[in-house]
């Protein structure tokens, strides 16, 4: 478990704050030599928040996506979060809970409000 970032502290990683926006379905998982990679069901309605390279929070557990497709997206966990986390534990069909990167949020809200504004002119 990590600790917060102290005000005027140095951040580092991905921005998160323990929210539940989704459960979503393990749907595959593959060894890929020492990362497992986790593919999850991706809802319509996140898809414009979660992009490759982009973070995630999977149970609480922050994480960078490795890729996306049409209706999933995949997170790999490297030999310490294997080690650190009960992740790597997840089979095929479990449920787990979804946090999308609060940035993306914002981007996709603003940008919402914005052609509608272009849209309502």
């Amino acid at each position: 478990m990590e600790r917060s970032v102290p005000v005027g502290g140095r951040f580092e990683g991905h921005i998160v704050s323990g929210h539940v926006d989704e459960t979503v379905e393990v749907v595959d998982l593959k060894q890929n030599e020492n990362v497992l990679e986790l593919r999850f069901f991706l809802p319509d309605r996140l898809k414009k928040q979660v992009v490759p390279q982009g973070s995630v929070a999977i149970n609480g557990t922050s994480l960078t996506v490795m890729n996306t497709g049409d209706d999933w997206f995949s997170v790999g966990l490297i030999p310490h979060t294997q080690d650190e986390t009960n992740l790597s534990g997840l089979q095929v069909g479990d449920q787990v809970n979804l946090e999308t990167d609060v940035l993306g949020k914002y981007v996709e809200a603003n940008l919402a409000a914005f052609l509608k504004n272009e849209l309502d002119k």
